[in-house]
């Protein structure tokens, strides 16, 4: 692998299949490394990639782009001041249209891109691990037909909080979609939607905007890419 010595790190943007090799030659290249998300098809591909990146000390980030989205900043901001009290339900969604953009249709084939569970459904997940902590457990539900929709449903069991997530490809008219809602111990909602809602508290009085840091309601094609980057 042939890298001139200015380049100090290096973005992976290609099918998912081919991200271990990538990752693993350069590592040994000695370029700091942003992979798209998922890192791997399977969790023995990844621990060799992140094996492979220690042992040669170089930073290796994973494009899980909630984590740094305005409104999920916000979100955990809330949720960990515990100013509505315990959060007692959490629901995610993220719903796109089916990627038929894709290069020789390589998301639909499970082999090269894990389908909508790894390639979608994924960011919620994270998301959840990151707000939340490791799950006592995990158990999903897929339907899938031969046009290429693919659906999923999660439950996340935890010991003090009910969470759900459903994502998955849908047909081309719907767009894409992406929205979380929490229910607090007061009673308290918090929610907020990509197609039509900021993120919003509903208390018991009213419901509030909430201020949201470089936020805008139409940035969906934007809003923590950038600062995902920044994060690197």
């Amino acid at each position: 692998m042939q890298l001139e010595y200015q380049i100090h790190a290096i973005s992976i943007f290609l099918p998912t299949h081919l991200h271990k090799e990538l990752v693993i030659k350069t590592a040994q290249a000695k370029k700091h490394i942003f992979c798209e998300k998922p890192l791997a098809l399977t969790v023995q591909d990844a621990e060799e990639m992140i094996k492979e990146t220690r042992k040669e000390k170089v930073k290796l980030m994973i494009g899980m782009v909630l984590r740094f989205w305005p409104e999920y900043i916000e979100f955990k901001r809330i949720v960990d001041s515990k100013i509505y009290g315990k959060l007692t339900t959490l629901t995610c969604t993220r719903l796109s249209s089916r990627p038929v953009f894709g290069w020789d249709k390589w998301y639909f084939d499970p082999k090269q891109s894990g389908g909508a569970a790894l390639d979608l459904h994924i960011h919620d997940t994270d998301y959840i691990y990151y707000l939340l902590g490791k799950p006592k457990s995990v158990y999903s539900l897929r339907k899938r037909t031969n046009k290429n929709l693919e659906y999923i449903y999660t439950n996340y069991k935890y010991k003090d909080t009910v969470v759900n997530a459903e994502g998955g490809w849908v047909e081309r008219s719907f767009g894409f979609v992406q929205a979380i809602r929490g229910v607090f111990e007061d009673g308290t909602v918090l929610e907020y939607n990509s197609k039509n809602q900021p993120l919003t508290i509903y208390g018991k009085e009213k419901a509030e905007l909430v201020n949201v840091p470089g936020s805008k309601v139409n940035s969906i094609n934007t809003g923590g890419n950038i600062s995902e980057l920044s994060g690197y």
